[in-house]
């Protein structure tokens, strides 16, 4: 409460800094709820909040700053570092302390330091790894405090208890990974060549080397026996000796993170359409002390801001950095996608994608019968030969498959990714519209439809700096528009927003956006045919709403054998007239079916016919010692099924805890859902059966004569929404016994 006692606090520093240092008071009660805030002036700090005693509030110093005239309490002060002064009131209620040590103040000196960078992630586009830079993505910085600074904050049972894990603490082998040593140890090289096996690597794009990664990290023998018997005073000041060769250690033991590194957000910046970002920082610091900075990463997905990096603070921060140095960030979430291109000059249309990693280059577009490659090592026996058309041959995140084998057709939710040249719209080349006719069922007979508009609304997204400096998103509809009586046309948009004309003539400021478009959004399954091969048309309309034609290098399609430079569209992908293409087209399968997975009941031959060995579920499975090396005594049956032999299947059988190579490779199984693999015959239903001896399923429990089994069984449709595997993987999983009678 406020009366018209003043209380005075006179400030000295223990020392002189370089340049003055401007300090801020903090006035707290003792439940940390903030009384007061009083600049230093003069030397000293004016209170007019009364208090009686000094037990009764908590005084801290920290510099001043725009963002602490504000703060409501002490946590949010701690980015300042400050310092709580011991007190008393002397006459005439003057607040009586010592100067400030210089070990508090130094870390008050403001700093500056240039940090630039670019964000960047490696995308495997039909087997070929293109490294794109990532626009418009959060790179928040943050600093990580130094130990010398916190060390004195950790309580005294905790610092005990690292002092006992250190002398206890054994091998521990370090995980390969960037940033485990914080920093050269120039006090002790020796010790470092004893530490750790040392293999040097590059630092985040530092000129030179500042990391070690470590094959091992151990307290060396002498620390071990100082921390025996050190008093906790001590072994403070032998962590921060020693922090260098102890860090490696700490690194590995995520219970001391929250005690040895405190990590302080000092600025957000957002990469430009090339990835990259540069920003000046303001921090404090101790004059001689570099600054040490930890960066992690948000990504736009679905209009939600969503953390794509953040890799542990300790193993991944970079140590004394280098101020001016630029950075790269590696990114590697599945869920970041490829953009931030230049600018096409002229009138190009590049149709690049269907989805973001699906080249429209490794899609199928004639009739191929071939026989399926051999599935790993095991050839398909007795299937008939495949038909490629409409399919492609990609692969995606946790979906493996063999790039040049096109067995994956198309379902889920599609989009077609094309990027228009700074030519495009013109009078001449206002608008587009994709359409589509099914050709063939999905057996491949004949099944010819008219044309069909693909109708859903599209609108691309663009982000602007708003008033306070920070990027906003917003969006353009590009479509569906009616233009003279001509339905279902869409806009072509414009390459670059700041000086367009209307409707791409946004009011904010700095506005830009990705040179891709999605061109059309659709629902595989909402397809007016159903399940088969399709037939889809990409035209050109001038603003009058007539189509028209175009030369034919305008349409141009991913190079094939390296996604990059484009190439003209071959004749396959144009409807021509002339040197003119009316428009571009493309074939695709569309497969919206879901695979089965089962795993039947084990069965024994009992004469000459196979019958459940276990009339329960229990699953026990009883032979005679006599047929122990019958081949055909146990029967083992699953069903991997898909209507069209869209699916990959994997099955194996584990006994108990053990791994038995013999026993695995004549159990284990994995193929596509077409045809025998590894003994497993295939009937018209989509069974899978194979029999074997007691004996080759006992393996190493031979001796034994019983073990316990468990089947598992997974399979994966192939169909694809061009980015991801379209529908989920199935799988399960039973178990099952033999012993003899």
């Amino acid at each position: 409460m406020k009366n018209d006692t003043t209380r005075v606090l006179p400030l000295t520093l223990d020392g002189k800094p370089e340049k003055p240092i401007a300090l801020r008071a903090f006035l707290f009660d003792r439940q940390g709820a903030l009384l007061e805030i009083a600049d230093v002036k003069n030397d000293q700090a004016s209170f007019s909040t009364s208090f009686r005693s000094v037990r009764d509030v908590r005084v801290l110093i920290a510099p001043a700053d725009e963002g602490n005239k504000n703060i409501d309490s002490i946590e949010s002060l701690n980015r300042y570092k400050p310092y709580e002064p011991v007190f008393s009131i002397g006459e005439k209620g003057v607040l009586q302390t010592l100067p400030i040590p210089q070990l508090y103040w130094c870390w008050w000196v403001r700093k500056h330091c240039r940090v630039t960078g670019t964000v960047k992630k490696t995308f495997d586009i039909n087997g070929f790894s293109e490294v794109k830079t990532i626009c418009d993505v959060r790179v928040h910085i943050c600093e990580v405090d130094r130990i010398s600074w916190i060390i004195y904050r950790i309580p005294d049972y905790i610092i005990d208890k690292i002092r006992l894990e250190l002398i206890a603490q054994p091998v521990l082998v370090h995980p390969i990974g960037p940033d485990p040593g914080p920093e050269l140890i120039s006090e002790a090289p020796q010790l470092r060549t004893q530490l750790l096996s040392k293999k040097t690597a590059p630092a985040h794009g530092f000129t030179a080397a500042k990391s070690v990664q470590s094959a091992k990290a151990q307290v060396p023998s002498h620390l071990q026996s100082q921390l025996q018997n050190a008093s906790l005073s001590e072994v403070r000041n032998i962590i921060i000796k020693n922090f260098g060769i102890l860090h490696p250690i700490f690194c590995l033991w995520p219970w001391w993170w929250p005690w040895f590194y405190t990590c302080t957000e000092i600025a957000v910046v957002t990469t430009d359409l090339n990835g990259r970002f540069d920003v000046n920082l303001d921090f404090w610091d101790c004059a001689n002390d570099p600054i040490d900075l930890y960066f992690w990463v948000e990504y736009n997905i679905g209009g939600v801001w969503t953390t794509v990096y953040h890799p542990s603070i300790p193993c991944h921060t970079y140590w004394n950095f280098a101020c001016g140095s630029d950075i790269t960030i590696w990114l590697t979430d599945p869920r970041v996608l490829w953009g931030c291109h230049n600018v096409l000059d002229g009138e190009v249309l590049w149709v690049k994608t269907v989805g973001w990693n699906t080249s429209v280059t490794h899609i199928k577009q004639i009739d191929e019968w071939r026989l399926p490659p051999a599935y790993g090592t095991t050839a398909f026996v007795g299937v008939p030969n495949f038909n490629k058309i409409g399919l492609t041959d990609g692969s995606y995140y946790d979906s493996p498959n063999t790039y040049g084998d096109f067995r994956r057709p198309f379902g889920g939710t599609i989009n077609f990714i094309i990027q228009f040249g700074d030519g495009f719209p013109n009078n001449g080349g206002m608008y587009y519209r994709w359409s589509y006719r099914k050709l063939r069922n999905a057996l491949l007979n004949p099944q010819l439809t008219g044309w069909s508009p693909l109708t859903n609304a599209i609108a691309k997204g663009y982000t602007y700096i708003d008033g306070m400096g920070h990027f906003q998103s917003n969006s353009i509809g590009l479509g569906p528009l009616t233009v003279n009586g001509v339905a279902n046309l869409f806009r072509i948009p414009v390459a670059n927003l700041p000086g367009a004309s209307a409707p791409f003539n946004v009011p904010e400021a700095f506005p830009h956006w990705d040179q891709n478009t999605v061109t059309a959004s659709f629902d595989s399954r909402s397809l007016s045919g159903g399940d088969g091969l399709y037939e889809f048309k990409l035209e050109v309309f001038d603003s009058n709403g007539n189509a028209v034609a175009l030369p034919r290098n305008v349409y141009q399609v991913p190079d094939p054998g390296t996604f990059v430079p484009s190439i003209d569209a071959p004749n396959e992908y144009l409807n021509l007239s002339g040197s003119n293409a009316n428009s571009y087209k493309m074939n695709m399968r569309i497969d919206n079916n879901l695979p089965l997975a089962e795993i039947y009941k084990v069965q024994i031959l009992q004469g000459g016919i196979y019958v459940d060995a276990a009339s329960d579920c229990c699953g026990f499975v009883k032979y005679n010692l006599a047929d122990i090396n019958n081949p055909n005594l146990i029967k083992i049956t699953f069903k991997a099924y898909h209507p069209y032999n869209f699916a990959d299947f994997w099955f194996g059988i584990q006994k108990g805890t053990c791994y038995d190579p013999g026993q695995r490779a004549a159990t284990d199984a994995a193929s596509m859902v077409i045809g025998n693999t590894n003994g497993y015959t295939r009937d018209g239903f989509w069974l899978y059966s194979k029999t074997f001896s007691p004996a080759t399923l006992l393996g190493i429990c031979l001796a034994e004569e019983k073990a316990a089994f468990a089947e598992m069984l997974t399979v994966e449709p192939l169909s694809t929404d061009g980015t991801y595997q379209a529908y989920g993987t199935i799988g399960t999983t039973v178990a099952f016994a033999i012993e003899p009678i």
